[in-house]
């Protein structure tokens, strides 16, 4: 059984597992002394190590140690772009004291690119604290500024939920105009003064992300006036779907409704109390059309009981050996229910809906119903994701298009080279044709159920999800790369049944006192040994999912997550909050 740990390991010379305290992690010394133990830190071989001497020199609280930490952003060693992003991770949560705000400006002025707007959220993030948004909405609404910056200061102002500021600043960077007292409309600003391409789309859909924390002051005017501003955006010929399904996603969550209307109208109706009239406007008969929408491939999938809707889904499935484990009883009755409590309901495009006619005849058993699996045949939890992951594909719209990603210890696309692909009829033969080829390894005494990938790298899976394009993978920078927003994920399935024990940094190292040698998938102890193979900092649960935050700052993925086993709900429940999708447990 899988037990959450604070750390996993490798010996050289076989599988070995570590449970070390926080004891290390908490600074004893002076600064001086401190600093020595960080700069020995630093010359460790294994990423983990570096993060843990990061993570407690950070603990200092000292403004000397930011400037340190300005000098290793600089000149980070291997993994450049990944020791970046923990460094401003690390010290946005541990020094952001108010005497460290002069430095976070000094920091962000000398890094002003796209990939840098990781360390600008948190830096702005501490500026805000202490000056207010006022400066941040300005740094916003500089044109001449990289527009990821400029998301990564609306986004730092939603994560203070700042209201005031988000309902001042959304109206006027979409170029609206507010309404005038005495007038009866309210105008939109001229179309030369509006953001264009991918502009447009980083900016309305962190604004739109912006209304969420705002919903408490529906009904001000100021509300009205920045969520008409973000709906009237919708009918913009020009804007992609994938955005137009961002911001339906954000408005459903900011008025809590369940559909996701594609069309300006219906929101405005729900804006101004008019529900039934947005119902109607939905179904066509007021007139409100997506046509746009309907060219999108809209395509409502379900996966384990999860619905999902999006044009670009990727599957991101544990192939780790303890998906071996037979399930149980209470486990296949668990899975053969059709959905969970979960009511969003997919994009409204405009078309009048049908009320399914009666049917004389018996009805067919419905080929999509999970109850209808071949659950006799059915005894691992691989099989069960296997089966259930067909089920999916066979339901996509042909307009669809889809990844299957697994991990173990290593992760990546089940067809090689390949990222997203149309749900034609023949795609989806091939890929399942490779999924039935899928056979356990032997059993040993420390896998009994049998090998398939080994450990659990939820966060390599992840990191191919939002790498995965309908052309070439993205080699870095996948937060801010264009090839993401433009043909990347916009639904993730997360499939686990464990918590991580692996991710794509291993090192060998010597092993530190407070290390427990023993098997990462299982922590089962072993004879400790001088040197291990440590893993990365991205299989505990703090760097993973901040790291997970950075991903999906602009891109706006929705991520769904199915725990089986012994799967942490904790965690798994974070990476679902994080991308604003369902969380569904399916345990004994």
């Amino acid at each position: 059984m899988k037990l959450l740990r604070l750390c996993a390991l490798v010996a050289a010379g076989g599988l070995f597992a570590a449970a070390p305290s926080f004891a290390q992690l908490t600074p004893t010394g002076t600064y001086e002394e401190e600093l020595k133990l960080y700069e020995e830190f630093m010359m460790r071989p294994a990423l983990f190590i570096r993060t843990r001497g990061m993570v407690r020199f950070a603990k200092t609280h000292e403004l000397k140690a930011l400037e340190v930490f300005m000098k290793r952003y600089q000149k980070p060693e291997t993994p450049e772009d990944h020791v970046r992003y923990l460094v401003a991770g690390i010290c946005g949560e541990e020094l952001n004291q108010e005497a460290t705000v002069e430095g976070w400006k000094g920091w962000m002025k000398r890094y002003a690119d796209s990939p840098d707007s990781w360390l600008w959220y948190w830096g702005l993030r501490v500026q805000g604290e202490t000056e207010g948004s006022a400066p941040i909405a300005e740094l916003a609404l500089n044109r001449k500024l990289d527009v990821f910056l400029r998301g990564a200061a609306i986004e730092s102002i939603t994560a203070r939920q700042d209201r005031p500021a988000l309902m001042d600043l959304i109206p006027k960077l979409l170029g609206y105009e507010p309404q005038t007292p005495g007038e009866g409309t309210r105008k939109r600003g001229k179309k030369e003064k509006g953001e264009k391409g991918l502009a447009l789309m980083v900016i309305l859909e962190s604004c739109a992300a912006g209304l969420i924390p705002c919903k408490g002051e529906i009904g001000n005017q100021a509300f009205t006036d920045a969520a008409m501003a973000v709906i009237e955006q919708l009918d913009e010929k020009k804007l992609p779907y994938r955005s137009k399904l961002v911001v339906a996603r954000a408005l459903a969550k900011t008025f809590d409704v369940e559909d996701l209307f594609l069309s300006a109208q219906p929101w405005k109706n729900i804006l101004t109390g008019k529900t039934n009239a947005a119902q109607q406007d939905a179904s066509g008969e007021g007139g409100t059309r997506t046509r746009d929408a309907q060219k999108g491939g809209v395509s409502e999938s379900r996966f384990m009981g999860i619905a999902g809707t999006g044009t670009r889904i990727a599957f991101v499935i544990d192939m780790s050996d303890s998906m071996l484990a037979p399930l149980s009883k209470e486990e296949k009755e668990q899975l053969k229910r059709p959905q969970t409590g979960s009511t969003r309901r997919g994009p409204v495009t405009g078309e009048t809906r049908k009320e399914p006619e009666e049917d004389k005849k018996p009805a067919k058993p419905d080929p999509l119903d999970p109850s209808n699996l071949p659950w006799d045949k059915i005894d691992s939890r691989f099989e069960a994701a296997r089966e259930s992951l067909k089920l999916a594909l066979r339901g996509l719209n042909s307009k669809t298009q889809f990844c299957v990603i697994f991990f173990g210890t290593d992760a990546a696309p089940l067809i090689n080279g390949k990222g997203f692909m149309p749900a034609s009829p023949g795609n989806i033969g091939l890929v399942i044709q490779q999924l039935d080829k899928i056979t356990g390894g032997a059993k040993t005494g420390a896998r009994p159920f049998g090998t398939l990938r080994g450990n659990t790298n939820v966060h390599g899976g992840l990191l191919e999800a939002f790498r995965a394009t309908t052309r070439a993978k993205i080699p870095a920078h996948e937060h801010v790369a264009p090839g993401g927003f433009l043909d990347g994920a916009d639904t993730i399935f997360l499939l686990s049944d464990g918590a991580p024990s692996w991710d794509n940094f291993p090192a060998q190292d010597k092993r530190e006192k407070d290390v427990n040698t023993g098997d990462p998938e299982t922590g089962e102890r072993a004879p400790d040994q001088d040197i291990l193979n440590y893993y990365g900092p991205y299989a505990q649960f703090e760097h993973l999912t901040r790291d997970l935050v950075r991903m999906n700052l602009f891109r706006k993925a929705q991520i769904h997550c199915i725990g089986i086993g012994e799967a942490d709900p904790q965690l798994l429940r974070r990476i679902a909050e994080i991308g604003g999708g369902e969380f569904r447990s399916i345990s004994k």
